[in-house]
């Protein structure tokens, strides 16, 4: 009898345990949405859809978002995938054999301290598409989804979304051109190696990275910019100007500096050279003594002769 029961409670517990697994399970539920920033494009332009992903799992705070996985589909006679990108430092796709092959996962940097946890990521937005409307791309309304969406938070727990898509609606091109992409501004990325001289040297660009950027917010390094002064430097120059120009268009950017002043060489009693670099003989100092050297000299000459004729004279 007492064997009896004891199955019979192993079994009740097993019977529980296995019950709770399948409600935690179901509790854990995860979703996907495609943001668009706009829903009319016109034919040739560009445009953006965000994939923002959601993990909801109350009975284990600790799992997140790990990983997305998916095909993005869309039609080719319209639209071109230009680019996926994913935020730096946080999320990577590993991709496929094409672009449209999305592997990304969960790429935050680990702690520095081994006893703390990455906290879980319960909703983020995981990636960005950028597409591009075909300049001949037929009008109307057209799909792109993503096609064997998954979500999971570990590999024993993947959850599948269904009917990830969105739409667009492609509009005829305007007539007027889209504006000439001009240079907004220029920018120091990298200081030159050098930023500190002496009067007299000139300034060494090596080392500086200087950065374009244009009206459509894209950048690029440039290298055929100007600088001024050129020249020698003097203890007034607190800064070089970066001078860049494209299309007409200039802009320029400071660089500071510091300019220190050049020690002379030599001095005192010795000699040395003038501020202006030439060789300076000493001098007596100017006590009026000078005027009476050429008397006296004379004086003596004359008393010297005198004395010596003297002497003769007595001693015939």
């Amino acid at each position: 009898m007492k064997k009896q029961v004891i199955i019979i409670s192993l079994f009740a517990i097993l019977l529980i345990a296995l019950f709770t697994n399948v409600v935690m399970a179901a509790d854990s539920t995860a979703s996907a949405t495609l943001k668009l920033e706009k829903t009319k494009i016109k034919q040739g332009e560009n445009f953006k859809v965000t994939i923002n992903v959601k993990y909801n799992n109350p009975d284990n705070s600790k799992d997140g978002i790990d990983s997305f996985m998916g095909q993005v589909a869309y039609d080719k006679e319209k639209l071109d995938l230009t680019a996926v990108d994913c935020k730096a430092g946080e999320w990577y796709n590993f991709g496929g054999s094409s672009l449209s092959e999305l592997n990304i996962i969960h790429d935050a940097k680990e702690p520095e301290d081994p006893s703390e946890e990455i906290p879980p990521v319960n909703d983020a937005d995981v990636a960005t598409l950028t597409f591009k409307v075909k300049a001949n791309g037929e009008l109307g309304k057209t799909k792109i989804s993503i096609a064997d969406a998954i979500v999971s938070p570990d590999l024993s727990d993947e959850k599948t979304i269904a009917n990830l898509e969105t739409e667009i609606e492609i509009e005829e091109a305007s007539e007027d051109p889209d504006p000439a992409v001009t240079l907004s501004k220029i920018e120091i990325k990298t200081k030159p190696t050098k930023t500190s001289y002496t009067e007299g040297e000139k300034f060494d660009p090596d080392g500086m990275k200087v950065v374009a950027t244009y009206s459509d917010g894209t950048t690029k390094e440039v290298t055929s910019y100007t600088y001024s002064p050129s020249t020698a430097l003097k203890t007034t120059d607190k800064k070089v100007t970066i001078t860049y120009t494209e299309n007409g268009v200039t802009r320029t950017v400071d660089l500071e500096i510091i300019v220190a002043v050049k020690e002379q060489g030599g001095g005192g009693s010795q000699g040395g050279s003038s501020s202006d670099g030439s060789s300076k003989k000493p001098t007596l100092p100017n006590t009026g003594v000078e005027m009476f050297i050429v008397p006296i000299i004379i004086i003596g000459a004359i008393a010297g002769v005198s004395f010596v004729a003297y002497k003769k004279n007595n001693q015939i």
